[in-house]
């Protein structure tokens, strides 16, 4: 019998090290697995270009503080531009976060995506005495955030203008810059694209979970994720997967008895 460490990678050996170490305590199947949920997301949800990491502008920031924000796995935009998507992924019943499906929910309810856009803006913009506790490194990630927001026409600036001043040597006068940042004319509040919470899960939640995400969020279900992006192909990554989440889907994390499966 071949040593498995021994053999040269493939694909199969990734998602078999995923299906094995994701029964060990700790282990955060949705960290290592997001990357194949980001290749067809977009197609799943007919939506553009997937935005991981988005951040979202906590109720406790302050006029002095306000770079405080929590994170959703993904955003997209439909293709249409009428659906803003705030995504997360779960690949473990048992990490389903009341409070974070609260506040996801609140967003979508009380704010427009208009409010989203122009709070990344606010948090490049610190008050002038913060000005000095924000790492260039940090700022400079935000313009690359920015950009993904300028490709979908969500914000407007002179991207020659902005580039070249927040990733010189000296980037005196970056502010002056960041203050003509402004979200694009196309979602003002009558064109302002619908903010729709979706959650990819597993399998259906209990009563009380349900009850709590109720209709206004859109679930879409391990299987349901995998008959989208199967088409029928009986090799490569779109089959693997499809087969994979099928697994996952009913084949909970730990359950299974350790000599019915071999540890990678």
């Amino acid at each position: 019998m071949s040593d498995k460490n021994s053999e040269l990678p493939t694909i199969e050996r990734v998602f078999d090290l995923l299906d094995s170490w994701r029964h060990l305590p700790t282990y955060q199947l949705e960290r290592r697995a997001d990357i194949f949920f980001a290749l067809f997301l977009p197609e799943v949800l007919k939506a553009d270009l997937l935005i991981p990491e988005f951040p979202i502008k906590s109720s406790e920031s302050t006029d002095n503080d306000n770079n405080l924000s929590k994170k959703v796995d993904y955003f997209a935009l439909s293709q249409d531009g009428e659906q803003a998507f705030l995504i997360e992924l779960k690949t473990d019943m048992r990490s389903i976060d009341k409070v974070q499906i609260e506040f996801l929910k609140c967003t979508a309810q009380n704010r427009k995506f208009k409010d989203l856009v122009e709070d990344i803006i606010a948090i490049l913009k610190p008050p002038k005495e913060k000005r000095r506790n924000q790492k260039r490194a940090t700022r400079q990630k935000y313009v690359h955030l920015l950009s993904r927001l300028r490709e979908l026409k969500l914000v407007c600036y002179d991207e020659k203008e902005l580039y070249t001043k927040a990733f010189a040597d000296n980037s005196r006068g970056v502010y002056d810059i960041l203050n003509k940042v402004k979200p694009a004319s196309g979602i003002n509040t009558k064109k302002c694209p619908e903010l729709k919470v979706v959650y990819i899960l597993p399998k259906k939640p209990g009563s009380t979970i349900e009850n709590l995400m109720g209709d206004s969020v859109r679930k879409i279900y391990f299987k349901e994720f995998a008959n989208a992006i199967k088409k029928g192909e009986e090799e490569g990554i779109r089959s693997l997967f499809a087969d994979y989440l099928r697994k996952w889907a009913t084949d909970d994390a730990g359950t299974p008895n350790p000599k019915d499966w071999h540890p990678c």
